[in-house]
């Protein structure tokens, strides 16, 4: 052996040797650290001390970090790409924070169309306070409609609920392209809300899921019209300050991952909570339960009140979850009967099967360190 390829094959072996370390360091059993005190109001604590393994922890974090590092991972498994943070809390205490590629901890994340599911808690609140009476209010008794003259039997019907549960089906340019032209056109208009509420309807309401952008922007304006405030104030007074959030989703768009799992508390501990006085029980469970069932999907099981629902899988045993979701891979997801409240942030923007991939890493390795499925 020459001195050249005797060079080459010492580089092989400590190229080996770093990879093996590596491996073996994420394989450790040694508990992982508790998630950093902030004085945010969120408890932290060890994963074994709600009975979740660190070990099965790190696997799901690995499988993360791995994904760039073609050599020692298999094609299957590099699939968790451009997951900016993953944070998990068990019965009330953050027992896992990490960040990667673009997250930090005080880096707050464009939360796209999770804003919905936010939007439908202060539904809840302005319900509990009086200003709304239900979902099952007529838009004709919620909006200063002015001209209701035209509007038909089927128009009529339209209430709060067909909003919430994405099932009015308006017509704008084309039916197959109505999730974009719906809300281009709305912005052409002056009062884009009353232009809106004059368009025909395909179907009953009711009847039709249709994922559409301009429902949110109705129903803020219900929300603004009957509490008399700004959108913005409402939710300031209303989520912001009780649950000490670092950012005003409604004013900036975005939340930090502490503050996904600040409002996916909010949900998970219910009518129970020291939250108790934000939203009733009954809209919690209300807003949670899928009102719409998607027939054939893999992926989901229905939708709520601005809520996604679905199904995880472990051991053959069915967990079910809601959880609100977002362009790129934000996800809030709850799974009650396991005390979890989930969140990741994402940059895959525009990739539904690459932002997909989240729920299979909840499924195949956090679900899992849960360490009794009684």
């Amino acid at each position: 052996m020459n001195n050249n390829e005797a060079y080459i094959s010492i580089l092989k072996n400590v190229h080996v040797s770093i990879l093996l370390v590596f491996i073996l360091c994420s394989c450790s059993t040694t508990m992982l650290k508790k998630p950093i005190y902030q004085d945010d109001g969120i408890v932290t604590a060890f994963p074994e001390d709600v009975s979740v393994s660190s070990t099965q922890l790190k696997k799901a974090s690995q499988r993360i970090i791995n994904n760039n590092i073609s050599q020692i991972i298999t094609t299957t498994s590099n699939r968790y790409k451009n997951i900016d943070s993953l944070l998990i809390q068990r019965s009330g205490k953050l027992i896992f924070e990490k960040y990667y590629n673009n997250g930090a901890i005080n880096k707050p994340h464009q939360m796209a169309s999770l804003g919905k599911s936010y939007l439908s808690a202060l539904v809840g609140i302005a319900i509990k306070k009086g200003a709304l009476k239900n979902a099952e209010q007529p838009l004709l008794d919620i909006l200063p409609i002015k001209n209701d003259n035209s509007w038909d039997t089927k128009k009529k019907k339209l209430s709060l609920k067909h909003l919430l549960t994405m099932t009015v089906n308006w017509k704008c340019k084309s039916e197959q392209s109505n999730f974009v032209n719906c809300a281009d056109e709305m912005s052409k208009h002056n009062n884009g809300i009353e232009w809106l509420l004059d368009r025909p309807l395909l179907s009953i309401p009711g009847e039709k899921f249709t994922y559409n952008d301009v429902i949110p922007q109705v129903v803020s304006s219900i929300i603004a019209y009957n509490t008399r405030r700004s959108l913005i104030e409402f939710s300031e007074k209303e989520l912001v300050k009780p649950l000490n959030l670092s950012t005003n989703l409604i004013a900036s768009g975005q939340l930090t991952s502490r503050d996904m799992i600040k409002f996916g508390s909010l949900y998970l501990a219910g009518a129970s909570s020291e939250y108790s006085g934000l939203l009733s029980k009954e809209w919690i469970t209300s807003s949670t339960n899928s009102h719409y069932l998607f027939k054939n999907s893999l992926t989901r099981q229905g939708y709520g009140y601005l809520w996604w629902t679905r199904n995880f899988t472990v051991n053959k045993q069915k967990y079910s979850s809601f959880y609100a979701a977002g362009n790129g891979g934000q996800y809030i997801v709850i799974v009650p009967k396991l005390e979890l409240v989930i969140a990741l942030t994402g940059s895959n923007y525009n990739n539904v099967s690459q932002m997909s991939q989240s729920f299979d890493l909840i499924e195949k390795f956090i679900l899992p360190a849960i360490k009794s499925h009684e």
